[in-house]
């Protein structure tokens, strides 16, 4: 296949070779000036160990404390002493979970001793013997001597150390042993009560019970609990298999006297355990409250409330905290179908209070930054080329000191926390983004539509500004949004121990027509959904609250609002990539695991139903098409692009049985993407777009070309990098080949300065060969609409894939007149930086070594 003319040489990132890689690429340039003049670090001033980027160790003995490997920076919390925690990317066999020594500790400048410090995975190289790429840094730290706000730095050194045992306050060790002593706690439309004991599985040692964090200052507990009857109740008036489903995060912390609960509510059971009773689908899910229930004398804290947040009360001997409080007018509470919501909350003795509010709002949640040591040597981070693990790219990022400076970052996105969630404290929605007001336990973002218009939240390259700037705030806004768009969500779909659902636990390997999978799905179900009993769903509870009037006034309203679609799902997991690379959130980990799960079942290689019928969302389908018609372009547009991003986040952040079910068929995608892509051109997009030219030619759109070989640099660089190097190679001979096309006539246009946005590549029968270069004049369409944007990412991969300068200067052209690739990318802005950050750290990596 024609992959331009080029020598292909396929790069690696993260390895000694970049930095040389990078100086042969500089020389090779010739007269073309990438680089702006005079461009330096960012000067912005912090207390503690280092200006203008180079660190001034404290005194502390190397011999036995160890060496600088990194720097953190964070505001300084309202507290005196905390613990801190930051994500840090790592070379290759720096940690791994079952390591028996912890490799790394925190120095300060209130304390120049190396204090212990708890590390953890948050994500993994593609060769498990590798280990951790990126791991959680938590150490008990003091502030230094200034006001809370004040940016300060500690160091990370690597002094390897024995892990300790978690030691709890009494009072948190007293209420985890106590039996029920916390609860969730509901009533069905007839008064019957129904809870769950959070706690009662880690106590019984349950196998469900997954552990999440585990070291001497953090210990955290993922539980998967349902409300059930209290006292099981037949007849007209009696009740259900169950409520709700959650998951709860339950996280422990040494010596404090708080702990945090994260909530993942849902109405997502698949109804295929029949070894319990409860495991059973449900469609309207009716309620009169959602309270948490638990002793007396501890206060409960939430993140974010909302118009049904409600103070507590006593009951009996114990309190009760309204998470949804019951309606006024007595009218029920709806969870629809695979509906689902979450809830972050701390829960602290008076006198902890402080001290938890401060964990809660992320006060001591710090970010690595770029710098080097006394020794010259440059410190691990998202800046280093050697340690470049951001996202599933692992690509470097950017200085943004030549577009802004931290502070405005940060006030930016403070502005923009404290505006929006006073919106949802008060119920309030009646401005863009934010359209709707509350609708009981949600308050969804956006319009109702889930294939919204428009280039909001579609970003290749999320949370670049949050990671530079080091902004809390930033991180504080993005858990709101997120938590918003869950609520718009209803896709839940669970197994009874609380595991997303699993494409291998539905396979049926014996069709008469191959393998297939009982249902279709394309995130959320298409047509016949009867396998998972939805049809057959209990309704007595929700035809009593039709017809005694007890629907809820929100109820149409929120079942209006769509899950956002396959084409759009970026909008919902970008945030949950940045809050997993930048802070190990787990219920982000966990929602990435749900989305890569369900795109696996999704985007499979099967037929639907034992008919031979093939879903239009399923590999399979591609694999038809291009078994029949290779070399002529396949269908891997943006919803392709952004479901396989999502799935190479699961799969690096995911379990060992995740990744050897995933890595054959993420093998198998690149095999098709291969076969399909143009022989002639390179190109690898076609689709067919109604719209488009009334449907006559299969279509290349220049922004989902982009967002699908995005995708394939994710999985070549998580899932194949040094595992399976003929899979890693062949994927970065399809980003290269498809890079070329867009550089060359007739999809790059000079005339018109840029990348065509849209433009025929064949016709849509695709038994005839494509175009390739020379198209029919009513092919060319939008001859004037160009893209100078998103084909940024796929012309840096090109570029540091196969050495050729041509993307560069095409880049350049693109943006502007000066040929000054740096300058341009920085009159691009900040507002472009979801597509141009990759860049724009690639060519500021050239310029610091030239």
């Amino acid at each position: 296949m024609m992959r331009g003319s080029a020598p292909f040489t396929p790069g690696r990132k993260g390895d000694e070779k970049y930095a040389t890689a990078y100086v042969a690429r500089f020389t090779a340039l010739s007269a073309f000036a990438i680089f702006a003049a005079g461009c330096g670090g960012d000067t912005s001033s912090s207390v503690g160990l280092g200006d203008d980027g180079v660190v001034s160790s404290p005194t502390f003995d190397f011999e036995n404390d160890g060496y600088v490997v990194g720097k953190v920076r964070m505001n300084a919390p309202a507290v005196p002493d905390f613990l801190l925690r930051a994500t840090l990317p790592v070379p290759r066999g720096t940690f791994a979970a079952d390591d028996a020594q912890v490799p790394l500790a925190v120095i300060s400048s209130a304390d120049p001793t190396a204090s212990p410090t708890q590390v953890e995975v948050v994500s993994r190289y593609a060769n498990n013997e590798d280990g951790a790429d990126v791991v959680e840094i938590i150490s008990r730290v003091r502030r230094p001597d200034v006001a809370p706000g004040t940016p300060i730095e500690y160091l990370v050194v690597y002094a390897p150390h024995a892990k300790g045992d978690l030691q709890l306050s009494p009072a948190v060790d007293t209420i985890l042993r106590a039996p029920g002593a916390v609860r969730l706690v509901a009533n069905d439309p007839f008064g019957n009560p129904y809870s769950a004991d959070l706690f009662a599985k880690i106590k019984s040692a349950d196998p469900t019970v997954e552990v999440v964090r585990d070291g001497e200052l953090i210990k955290e507990f993922r539980v998967p609990e349902v409300l059930v009857p209290t006292s099981p109740v037949t007849g007209a008036e009696g009740t259900l298999p169950r409520l709700m489903g959650v998951n709860a995060f339950v996280r422990t912390f040494a010596g404090e006297d708080f702990f945090a609960l994260d909530l993942h509510v849902h109405n997502g059971f698949d109804g295929k355990d029949e070894s319990v009773t409860w495991d059973e689908v449900l469609t309207d899910l009716y309620f009169d409250k959602l309270h948490l229930r638990l002793p007396q004398g501890w206060e409960v804290l939430h993140a974010l409330e909302n118009p049904f947040t409600g103070d507590a009360f006593a009951a009996g001997n114990m309190q009760e905290v309204p998470l949804i409080a019951a309606i006024p007018d007595g009218d029920m509470h709806l969870m629809h179908r695979q509906s689902q919501f979450s809830r972050r909350i701390m829960i602290a003795r008076t006198d902890a209070v402080e001290r938890a509010r401060a964990e809660l709002e992320h006060q001591t949640l710090a970010f690595c930054t770029e710098g080097r040591a006394d020794d010259g040597s440059e410190l691990w981070s998202w800046w280093n080329p050697a340690t470049a693990r951001y996202l599933p790219q692992n690509h470097r990022l950017p200085n943004l000191a030549s577009m802004t400076t931290r502070e405005a970052i940060d006030a930016e996105f403070r502005g923009q926390y404290e505006a929006r969630s006073a919106m949802v404290e008060t119920g309030v929605g009646d401005a863009y983004p934010i359209l709707s007001g509350n609708l009981g336990w949600a308050h969804p973002y956006w319009s109702s539509y889930g294939g919204m218009t428009g280039g909001e939240n579609i970003e290749q390259i999320p949370g670049v500004e949050i990671a530079w700037s080091g902004s809390q705030a930033g991180f504080r806004f993005i858990e709101m949004r997120n938590r918003m768009v869950l609520e718009r969500q209803p896709t839940a779909l669970y197994s009874s121990a609380g595991i997303p659902t699993k494409f291998e636990d539905h396979l049926v390997t014996t069709g008469q027509n191959g393998p297939y999978l009982p249902f279709d799905l394309s995130m959320k179900f298409v047509g016949d959904d009867s396998y998972f009993g939805f049809d057959d769903a209990p309704t007595f509870q929700a035809d009593y609250v039709a017809s005694a009037g007890l629907k809820p006034a929100y109820e149409e309203p929120l079942k209006e609002f769509m899950a956002i679609d396959l084409q759009h799902l970026i909008r919902f997991t970008n945030d949950l990539k940045t809050m997993t690379w930048l802070g190990n959130d787990s219920l982000s980990k966990w929602q990435i695991r749900r989305v890569g799960e369900l795109f696996r079942m999704t985007h499979h290689e099967g037929n639907v139903g034992d008919y031979g019928y093939v879903g239009g969302s399923s590999l399979q389908w591609r694999i038809n098409r291009v078994t029949e018609n290779p070399g002529v372009g396949i269908e891997y547009g943006r919803g392709e692009g952004w479901g396989l991003f999502a799935a190479s986040a699961a799969y690096a952040t995911g379990d060992d049985d995740l990744r050897e079910r995933f890595r054959p068929w993420f093998a198998e995608v690149s095999r098709v993407c291969a076969e399909g892509q143009s022989d002639c051109t390179g190109n690898l997009t076609a689709v067919r777009i109604g719209k488009q030219a009334n449907g006559i030619y299969r279509t290349r759109q220049s922004f989902e070309q982009s967002f699908a070989t995005n995708a394939l640099e994710s999985m070549r660089t998580t899932v194949f990098d040094r595992v399976d190097e003929e899979v890693s190679e062949r994927l970065a001979d399809i980003i290269v080949g498809t890079a070329y096309s867009t550089i060359r006539m007739p999809f790059y246009d000079p005339a018109h300065g840029g990348l065509r946005k849209v433009i025929g590549v064949g016709m849509s029968d695709m038994s005839i060969p494509d175009f390739c270069f020379d198209l029919p004049d009513d092919a060319g369409y939008g001859l004037t609409n160009v893209d100078h944007e998103t084909p940024l990412t796929l012309w840096t991969y090109a570029y540091e894939l196969s050495g050729d300068a041509a993307f560069l200067q095409i880049a350049a052209s693109s943006l502007g007149t000066t040929a000054n690739l740096e300058a341009e990318l920085n009159i691009l802005g900040q507002q472009r930086l979801p597509h141009s950050a990759f860049m724009l750290g690639t060519v500021q990596a050239m310029s610091s070594i030239h």
